[in-house]
């Protein structure tokens, strides 16, 4: 039996799945430890598109009487998809164009993620709850400096390793 995935190995696989697609496209991948380090991420200006993976947080199976017994519970992920100057499109680019469509981006990750669930879940498929829209972070007074960004949400079934207790204590 092999022992449940902690939280940095499953944001370690998101984020390995995530670079291989992006690097052919200019961008790059991360895992990051929390959201205060997504928001100073989102915060820098950088050329290069980049997607952000961070948890935030789990919760447990069942109620109280159940919790203990089921050993299972739901990972919450939010995947950050920006874009400064663009994704770059092989194809596009030989016809004189350089960036691929944020949504198309966008979706392709969405679907990456979901056809990808055996990685990170014990159930499949990962638990799509949808994406939104992030505001523009970039400091406004900088001249050419546009960032498109969106938040894909989903949650992951995850077993937890049970725990020995003494009750008589």
């Amino acid at each position: 039996m092999r022992s449940p995935p902690s939280v940095s190995q499953q944001a370690s696989a998101l984020a390995a799945l995530l670079d291989a697609y992006a690097k052919p496209l200019g961008g790059c991948a991360r895992a990051l430890a929390g959201m205060s380090h997504l928001w100073e991420e989102m915060n820098t200006v950088t050329e290069a598109p980049r997607i952000l993976v961070v948890c935030g947080g789990e919760v447990s199976r069942g109620g109280f009487d159940k919790a203990y017994t089921q050993h299972r519970v739901d990972r919450q992920w939010t995947v950050v998809v920006m874009r400064e100057h663009g994704w770059k499109n092989a194809v596009a680019e030989a016809a004189g164009a350089n960036d691929k469509p944020f949504y198309d981006v966008l979706e392709e990750v969405r679907d990456l993620l979901r056809a990808n669930s055996h990685l990170v879940s014990e159930e499949l498929p990962v638990d799509y709850k949808g994406w939104e829209p992030i505001p523009n972070l970039a400091p406004s007074r900088v001249a050419g400096v546009f960032v498109d960004g969106a938040a894909v949400r989903f949650s992951t079934a995850n077993d937890i390793p049970g725990v020995a207790f003494d009750s008589n204590a």
